[in-house]
């Protein structure tokens, strides 16, 4: 019978995409804090969404760094 996915693997299965999504949107982000930040553009859009894309990262990698290890200490 197969066993039922617990919290642990759930959180892992959001992290992991979560942490590869932000991999990739880390670049352009950047690209666009820097350049408006080179321009003196009066608007912060560009920075919160650097800040928005950074703070997912953070909390993707510290959820797959906690998930991680609980998912392999239940199965074993």
């Amino acid at each position: 019978m197969p066993r039922r996915p617990t919290g642990w693997t759930l959180a892992l299965a959001v992290a992991l995409p979560a942490e590869a999504a932000t991999t990739l949107a880390l670049p352009p982000a950047l690209a666009g804090a820097v350049d408006a930040a080179l321009d003196r553009d009066p608007g912060y859009s560009a920075s919160v969404l650097l800040a928005l894309v950074v703070g997912t990262a953070a909390a993707a990698d510290a959820l797959a760094a906690a998930a991680g290890p609980a998912c392999a200490t239940g199965r074993t």
